[in-house]
Parts: C-alpha cells; structure tokens; sequence
C-alpha cells in the first residue's frame, strides 16, 4: 500500500511516519514544504493550498493521512488561516481519486 502522509515534517506528521514506515508492506510519501532532513526517499514538497500541487503530490496514493497545516496562528490573518487549514485543495481531491482509505486529522482553525 503506498501511504502519502501530508504534513509529514510537522510535529504530528514526524511521528505517523515514522510509525507507518515500521508497518509491513507499506510505502510511505512524505509531502511538505520543509526540508526533509535525512529522508530524502519518497519525499514530495508541494504547497498544500494550490490544486496542481495537491494533485501531483497525491499521484498514486492508496491512502492519504493529511496533516499539513499552519500551525502558529500569529503567522497569517485568521480568514487565511481558516481557508488553508479547512478548505485546502485537498478537500476537492479525495472525491474524484477513489481512495481505498483515507485518514483526516482535525486541526484547530481559529482561536
């Protein structure tokens, strides 16, 4: 199964990686906008907020854990924040992929 896990750098997304790649006859993707570090295998960087990106960054997946968000709400007005932690492309995409399975993670939006 070929696993895509968005967000993947981030404080949540570190760990289910690490956790899935432990998993037998599974293929993790990490998709983020920050540098990989050490795991440059199965790494994809994309902008979460931008449909094309979204679509590339997916190709192939089985599963998709998404995780990617803005995390410190001091960075971007809040209606921006609220648009690209809840309304993200991503949104539109798991409905015409076909997914076997999906996982979503909640994540505050607003204060």
């Amino acid at each position: 199964m070929r696993l895509v896990v968005t967000g993947s750098r981030g404080l949540i997304g570190r760990h289910v990686v690490d956790y899935a790649k432990t998993q037998a006859g599974v293929e993790v993707i990490g998709v983020d906008q920050v540098y990989p570090g050490d795991w440059r295998a199965n790494y994809r960087f994309a902008d979460m907020t931008d449909l094309g990106q979204v679509y590339s960054a997916l190709a192939g997946a089985d599963a998709v854990i998404h995780l990617a968000a803005i995390r410190d709400h001091g960075l971007v007005p809040e209606p921006k924040l609220f648009l690209d932690n809840v309304t993200t492309p991503i949104t539109s995409w798991k409905p015409r992929a076909g997914l076997a399975s999906s996982g979503w993670s909640c994540r505050r939006a607003c204060r």
